[in-house]
């Protein structure tokens, strides 16, 4: 009697490649794997399931990962894995037998040790100007928002010193109308006097005549 457990597989491999500046990785990786039950016909079909699996994935990640220099594959190699596997699905499915490939696991990845402490080297260093450069960004926004507000401050400086010389323009224009209406009023007040004493005398001649 043969048996095939069709649920939650787990097989592990180690994938050997060569990135285009023709440096060695060895990628450690795990797969679960499904057997669709649509498919039962064809579970059998293929004599080892595991290497159905592990030949044709090698040869995908080795044919993919030859478009990649070691640095840019060393900092982003799970990503680039699961996606030379997945081809941006979220699983991938073998018609030789209805296997169901559901995920993957990029464990590690082994490189040369002298080229791996260069590799890290120079992470390093890429993360330093990273951080170099958002601190300079950030201390020129900082000083951008401090010229902004001390020009705001200007602005509303030199508008309060506006205000101030329209409101003493204003209260010397009412003064001066002020000083205007009460001229007129004095004016009229000696016009009608001069008047009255004239009115006065004009009266008393005339008692005087008689």
């Amino acid at each position: 009697t043969v048996y095939l457990r069709y649920k939650n597989n787990k097989i592990s491999d180690i994938i050997n490649v060569e990135t285009n500046d023709f440096v060695t990785v060895n990628i450690k990786v795990s797969y679960n794997v499904d057997f669709d039950e649509a498919h039962i016909d064809k579970w059998f079909s293929v004599d080892n399931y595991v290497k159905l699996l592990c030949d044709k994935i090698r040869s995908d990640v080795k044919r993919g990962v030859k478009q990649y220099d070691i640095q840019k594959f060393y900092h982003n190699y799970s990503e680039i894995v699961r996606e030379l596997i997945f081809n941006g699905n979220d699983n991938r499915t073998f018609d030789d037998n209805g296997m169901v490939l559901k995920d993957v696991d990029v464990l590690s990845i082994h490189v040369d040790p002298e080229i791996k402490t260069m590799l890290e080297k120079n992470q390093r260093q890429m993360i330093a100007n990273m951080l170099s450069v958002q601190m300079a960004e950030a201390n020129f926004n900082r000083t951008k928002k401090e010229v902004e507000m001390q020009m705001q401050i200007e602005s509303l400086k030199h508008d309060a010193k506006l205000s101030d010389i329209y409101a003493k323009m204003e209260e010397e224009e009412k003064n001066r109308d002020l000083l205007a209406a009460k001229n007129r009023f004095d004016e009229e007040e000696a016009k009608s006097r001069l008047e009255a004493e004239r009115e006065r005398d004009g009266i008393r001649s005339e008692i005087e005549s008689q």
